[in-house]
């Protein structure tokens, strides 16, 4: 959006109760670069890194930046989901990106649904802040740097 609607510049497609949203199911979204099997990147045996985003629009901004696997989710998401992607991707490490809403407003399903979920199952992950398109691709910059020796899904 051109302009802030209340406290987000990136409006919600799937909130009944805002102005102008829906009801929408609570799926998340795989972006990937074209060149990479569906099938390779769920049934591979070794160790990733993956990232995980709080929004539709946010995973987007990270997949434009970094050309890697990118899960967005939304903030309402199943735990059994998320994990049931996790755990398929083989991930040993999760780094959580959050936008400015999702701290604000929904943190708590996030805590209850993703990182407790992820922490019964002993599966590290960090989360991030992504407060500007600056903060956003110096922590990406940061991440990608700890990780050169790892594989980034």
């Amino acid at each position: 959006m051109d302009n802030e609607y209340g406290d987000t510049e990136n409006i919600w497609f799937s909130s009944n109760n805002e102005y102008n949203g829906t009801k929408a199911s609570n799926w998340p979204m795989v972006l990937k670069d074209n060149t990479l099997n569906w099938i390779d990147m769920y049934n591979s045996k070794s160790s990733t890194s993956i990232i995980i985003a709080t929004e539709m629009i946010l995973a987007h901004k990270l997949f434009n930046i970094t050309n890697k696997t990118v899960i967005g989710i939304p903030n309402n998401i199943d735990k059994d989901l998320i994990l049931s992607i996790v755990k398929r991707m083989n991930a040993s490490e999760v780094f959580l990106y959050l936008d400015r809403y999702t701290i604000l407003h929904t943190s708590g399903s996030i805590c209850e649904n993703v990182t407790l979920a992820l922490e019964e199952q002993n599966i590290k992950f960090e989360f991030r802040v992504a407060l500007t398109e600056t903060n956003l691709e110096n922590k990406l910059e940061e991440d990608l740097g700890k990780c050169k020796d790892k594989k980034i899904a």
